[in-house]
C-alpha cells in the first residue's frame, strides 16, 4: 500500500484553479472600484454644472444692452449642452459600474464552484488518509496478535 495519494494532481488542479479563481475575484474588484470612482467623479461633474448653470441667470431689465443678453444666452446654451454631456458621461458611467457589479457577482460565484471543488477532493483525500491510517492500525494489530501467539506457542 501506497501513501503517495492517487488524486494529488486532482487536488493539485482545484487548487490552482481555486487561485485563478481568487485573483478573478480580485481584479473584478478592482474594475468595481475603478468604475466606481469614474461615477462618483462623472456626479460631483454634473454637479458642478448644474450649479454653475443655475447660477448663471441671464440679466433682464430694460438697460442691458443686446451683446450682454447675447453673451448670456451662448453661456447658458453651453452651460446645458455641458450637462446634458455630463448627464450622458454619468448614465455611462452608472452602466460600467452595474457591469463591473455583475463581473464580481460572477467572480464571487466562481470563486465558491472552485472552493467547493477543492473543498470536496480535500474531504477525499482526508478519508482516503484515514482509510490508509486503519488500515496501518489493522497491519500494526493483526502483527501484534501474530507476535503474542507465536510466543504463547513457544510456551
Amino acid at each position: 500500500m501506497t501513501d503517495a495519494y492517487p488524486l494529488a494532481a486532482l487536488l493539485g488542479l482545484r487548487e490552482r484553479e481555486e487561485e485563478a479563481a481568487r485573483a478573478a475575484l480580485a481584479a473584478a474588484l478592482a474594475e468595481e472600484g475603478r468604475a466606481r470612482r469614474e461615477r462618483d467623479e462623472q456626479r460631483a461633474l454634473l454637479d458642478d454644472v448644474s450649479r454653475r448653470a443655475s447660477a448663471s441667470g441671464v440679466p433682464t431689465g430694460v438697460a442691458a444692452p443686446a451683446a450682454t443678453l447675447q453673451t448670456a444666452a451662448g453661456h447658458s446654451a453651453r452651460l446645458r449642452r455641458e450637462e446634458a454631456e455630463s448627464r450622458a458621461a454619468l448614465a455611462s458611467a452608472e452602466q460600467a459600474l452595474a457591469a463591473a457589479e455583475e463581473g464580481v457577482a460572477a467572480a464571487r460565484a466562481g470563486l465558491g464552484d472552485a472552493s467547493a471543488a477543492r473543498e470536496a477532493i480535500a474531504r477525499h483525500r482526508a478519508s482516503w488518509q484515514e482509510g490508509l491510517r486503519r488500515a496501518r492500525e489493522r497491519a500494526e494489530d493483526a502483527a501484534q496478535d501474530d507476535l503474542a501467539a507465536a510466543r504463547a506457542r513457544r510456551r
